[in-house]
């Protein structure tokens, strides 16, 4: 009798772990990370780890087959539009089935579901469902109020097939609705099931094929263009409605990987910018796979109450979450068979603070649980949002000593630093935080208070430098004679050389000079070149931070050199080739030493502008690209005259005589990457050869 007993004991002991979901490792089987300011990944503390995996037979529902959405209500009840078994399953919080859903009540007769993709469980409890060719909707006895098939309206093509896939509803009753092949746009309808028209239209994408497309069907005649294909945006993926009333969606292909997800307002129009207000979201590194590029695919979203976003991505298997903002705030997930991971990620829904994700191909919900620095980042955004600032800041402090490359803490603790007009010390944490907007505004505030302060010894200044001025005029007058003796006692190397500044302001007569009297210097103009070299690393290394888009620890001098000293050596080469093939009464040496005279006043701009992005703010920026473009007229104009006066040219010759110049720098430049390529292809060759000949050996 005992020895039945202590058998009975050991079979429960084994019977009851089995017939709970497993709980997940605390080791995740991914790397969480997070982008810098270049888009560069850094690793980062994963924001969640996977809690529990429930399956279908977990729940006492039977088994899922391709399920295809998740939804989950303000009561924490979760919906599983579960499509092969044409049924939804509907679960309480703890994954235990509270009822199942296959047929419903229409007109007092019985409807059975035929293949539901997409579920909507209003606040009303009213539950909407897309079903094959029809939407759904249902009261709480499972009665349907509303069928919406084949919808008739004049913006809808009569040879249209309505094949709803994804359905939601705003607190007014309006229905939006994905339906397959429809690129117009979600489709609206009242909440009496009429047709309203199309709600938030993507754009058509500019790409090289849409930009050629455009170019030909504005030269073809009516007939012609009526025969090519047509332009059309790119249809939607996924949508849900927040708490907020917007309208959130996802697209699942975007050529230029930008607005994969949107917030429309009533008006259709997407207001979610994301960071540096440019849309980009899901990953910024991405890999080609047989001559495709592996983007971002987002096939579901959901909103949580606090107006964080969650994105599920297809491609990698992955969750993005951002705030209300566009701010990214976690990533975690990839494909695989381990825990935590997905084969087919279908859709994802939050369930308090955590998050759901349904796997169509494991036939299972993963259960996502926020960690400690999950729950720091959400409550310190939850407050920054709040206009809780000095708050936020201890908590985002937190969250900044746990991962060094969270951006958003230091741009939460430099809104606190501004909050307290605190500008100086705020601004380091903004240049973290690469928020280059806010710097410059706490810089114009220091800017404003440091001209306040100082404004009596700026003005004595300025009367210093007057009076410099003028007594250095008056000096030169008077001792005029004595200071032309002083230049002729010059050394010899420098008298009968001219001042490249010269041809500044006088180019006919300085190049003149070169061409007939040899007053150029090789010397001089070397220096020129060299220090257009050092003016370019020092301008793309000491551009004030607002206005400098680089990353300063990415120094490439050899690159650098190449766009300076090779392009200029470059240009002379060919120009020297092509005033031999024209004609050009110019030397080698000659052109040398114009073209480097020439840049000078490029040279004087790269500096200028560096310097100026140093004391400028933000609006004041606009005056930069100006100060560039004289100066690179300026030079420009200084390189044709100085063409054409050594070359002995005509105007005309002599613009003939510049294209071809840079159709022959082209050339030169192929053909190096050519024999590069070649010789590359040769070594690799070679080198594999070697290796097989001493393995064998």
């Amino acid at each position: 009798m005992k020895n039945k007993l202590a058998f009975l004991a050991m079979a429960l002991a084994f019977a009851i772990p089995a017939a709970v979901p497993a709980p997940v490792s605390a080791e995740a089987p991914y790397q969480a990370y997070a982008y810098d300011e270049w888009n560069h990944s850094k690793a980062s503390p994963n924001g969640y780890l996977p809690e529990r995996i429930y399956s279908g037979l977990d729940a006492g529902s039977g088994p899922f087959s391709e399920p295809q959405d998740l939804f989950v209500d303000g009561t924490d009840r979760i919906y599983v539009a579960d499509s092969g078994n044409g049924r939804i399953v509907v679960l309480d919080d703890r994954f235990r089935e509270v009822d199942s859903i296959s047929e419903v009540r229409w007109q007092g007769k019985k409807l059975p579901l035929k293949h539901p993709t997409g579920i909507f469980a209003a606040e009303d409890g009213r539950l909407y469902v897309a079903d094959q060719d029809r939407v759904l909707r249902l009261n709480a006895n499972k009665e349907a109020e509303l069928v919406i098939e084949k919808p008739r309206h004049p913006l809808i093509p009569a040879d249209f097939k309505f094949k709803p896939l994804k359905v939601a509803a705003d607190a007014a009753g309006r229905i939006y609705v994905l339906s397959e092949g429809q690129f117009f746009g979600l489709m609206q309808f009242d909440p009496k099931g009429e047709f309203m028209g199309y709600f938030g239209s993507n754009k058509v994408e500019v790409t090289p094929y849409v930009v050629l497309e455009t170019f030909w069907k504005s030269i073809l005649t009516k007939a012609q263009r009526e025969g090519m294909a047509k332009l059309l945006p790119i249809e939607y993926s996924n949508l849900d409605v927040g708490k907020d009333g917007f309208v959130y969606t996802t697209t699942i292909v975007s050529q230029n990987s930008r607005e994969e997800i949107k917030k429309l307002n009533p008006l259709g129009n997407n207001v979610l910018t994301g960071e540096n207000g440019i849309g980009d979201f899901g990953d910024k590194e991405t890999a080609m796979k047989k001559g495709v590029k592996q983007d971002t695919s987002f096939v579901d979203l959901a909103v949580h109450p606090d107006g964080f976003i969650a994105g599920l991505d297809r491609t990698r298997g992955r969750v993005f979450e951002y705030d209300g903002d566009g701010n990214a705030v976690a990533v975690f997930g990839g494909l695989g068979n381990q825990q935590g991971t997905f084969q087919q990620p279908a859709a994802v829904a939050y369930l308090g603070d955590d998050l759901l994700v349904l796997d169509s191909g494991k036939r299972s919900i993963t259960q996502f649980a926020p960690t400690e620095y999950g729950r720091t980042v959400h409550e310190a955004v939850k407050l920054y949002n709040q206009g809780l600032y000095k708050e936020a800041a201890a908590v985002w402090r937190d969250a900044s000593k746990r991962d060094l490359n969270n951006r958003q803490a230091y741009v939460g603790i430099a809104k606190a630093l501004e909050n307290e007009e605190k500008y100086a010390e705020a601004l380091p944490f903004f240049k973290l935080g690469a928020d280059r907007g806010a710097y410059s505004d706490d810089y114009g505030q220091i800017r404003i208070r440091s001209v306040r302060s100082h404004m009596p010894l700026i003005m004595t200044l300025l009367g210093v430098l007057l009076f410099g001025y003028y007594g250095a005029k008056w000096y030169r007058f008077i001792a005029g004679p004595n200071r032309r003796t002083r230049l002729a006692k010059r050394p010899v190397l420098f008298r009968k050389k001219m001042n490249p500044f010269r041809a500044l302001l006088h180019p006919f007569d300085a190049f003149y000079a070169v061409k007939a009297e040899g007053k150029g210097s090789l010397l001089f103009a070397g220096a020129i070149v060299a220090v257009f070299f050092l003016a370019s690393v020092f301008h793309r290394q000491n551009t004030g931070f607002i206005f400098n888009p680089h990353d300063l620890n990415d120094l490439n001098v050899l690159l650098i050199a190449a766009k300076t000293v090779v392009l200029y050596a470059l240009w002379v080469a060919c120009n020297w080739a092509v005033a031999t093939w024209m004609e050009g009464e110019g030397k080698a040496s000659e052109i040398a030493i114009v073209s480097a005279y020439s840049i000078i006043p490029y040279v004087a701009g790269l500096i200028l502008t560096t310097l100026l992005s140093n004391v400028l703010v933000k609006e004041e920026g606009v005056f930069l690209p100006y100060v560039t473009a004289v100066s690179l007229l300026w030079s420009g104009v200084l390189m044709l005259v100085g063409l054409l006066t050594i070359h002995d040219y005509g105007f005309v010759r002599t613009l003939r005589s510049v294209a071809l110049t840079f159709a022959a720098m082209g050339i030169a430049v192929f053909l190096a990457t050519l024999f590069y390529t070649l010789f590359q292809q040769a070594y690799v060759f070679a080198s594999t050869i070697y290796n097989e000949l001493l393995f064998r050996i």
